[in-house]
């Protein structure tokens, strides 16, 4: 990494995670003989040291999650995000028909009838509501047994 080195204020370097993904180009804002300053937009300043690259300030909760940065080499390209699944189908244009057609054929759909659409939103579910407790007076009478003989 000694090619940080000869990196001035104003030149763009490879800012990475410490996983080696590359976040993208970012344009040095200040540099001395021992730091290099990058500005990133979530976390504000950002202090790399000039011969390891590694993170300085903010401080990284342990020096093995810290991020680098390297020379920019013009190779990275900004990942594009896929279309979504649910993509609308165009459908072709219907022409209009004349009355004389619409005479000649029978409409088939007059004899079907429409399927009932499904609802969309779920149903909440009704919780079973808890049973009363019985009463100490209701608990048993006589009359609820049988005489047996």
């Amino acid at each position: 990494m000694s090619t940080l080195a000869k990196v001035k204020k104003g030149e763009t370097v490879m800012l990475c995670v410490f996983t080696g993904m590359k976040i993208g180009p970012k344009e040095v804002v200040a540099c001395d003989k021992s730091t290099i300053t990058i500005h990133h937009n979530g976390k504000g300043d950002m202090v790399f040291d000039r011969k390891t690259g590694k993170l300085i300030k903010p401080l990284p909760k342990s020096p093995k999650f810290a991020s680098f940065i390297t020379e920019d080499d013009g190779t990275f390209v900004r990942p594009t995000r896929k279309g979504s699944k649910n993509k609308v189908v165009k459908r072709a244009k219907v022409e209009p028909v004349g009355d004389d057609e619409l005479r000649d054929e029978p409409d088939e759909r007059e004899d079907e009838e429409p399927a009932p659409r499904k609802s969309e939103k779920k149903k909440a579910r009704k919780k079973p509501e808890p049973e009363p407790e019985p009463d100490e007076d209701d608990e048993w009478d006589d009359d609820d047994f049988e005489e047996v003989d």
